[in-house]
């Protein structure tokens, strides 16, 4: 079933690329849409703002790089090298897809903050799609557990 999950998840991303790397205009103007409304929003809503600029730097690509890659070290001492293999493959798919798509940041009038790199795909969602299957092997062996009942 994993694997299949993940074949989905492959194809789809495939598919995205397809769009994106195509130009495809509805996928475009929807970019542009959210970019912009988003922004406005940014603008005008400076404590949210500054809120989110401290979650994005404590959770930042670059931050969260290296713990993924101390997980991926317990993964493998702990036996569990299939779940140690995809995270790693998935950091290289991103080192690897960044510069290959090289997609450039939206340029904004007033920009709340500035970023350096490529736009596609996401370092924040990489870290994510990174993540949560290392975490997946780590906390199943506690799924099962009865809850302890207070005294």
């Amino acid at each position: 079933m994993l694997v299949t999950w993940a074949a989905g998840c492959a194809v789809l991303c495939g598919f995205l690329l397809a769009l994106v790397e195509t130009g495809w205009r509805p996928l475009l103007h929807l970019d542009v849409a959210v970019d912009r409304n988003l922004h406005v929003v940014a603008v005008h809503h400076r404590v949210w703002t500054g809120v989110m600029l401290v979650v994005s730097a404590v959770l930042a690509p670059v931050v969260l790089r290296g713990f993924p890659g101390l997980v991926v070290l317990r993964l493998w001492w702990a036996g569990e090298r299939v779940a140690a293999v995809r995270a790693a493959a998935c950091g290289l798919v991103q080192v690897v897809l960044e510069p290959t798509v090289g997609r450039p940041r939206p340029a904004l009038p007033q920009p709340v903050v500035t970023a350096t790199g490529w736009s596609f795909p996401s370092g924040h969602t990489m870290t994510a799609a990174r993540l949560l299957p290392l975490f997946a092997p780590m906390a199943w062996p506690r799924v099962h557990r009865p809850c302890p009942t207070p005294p």
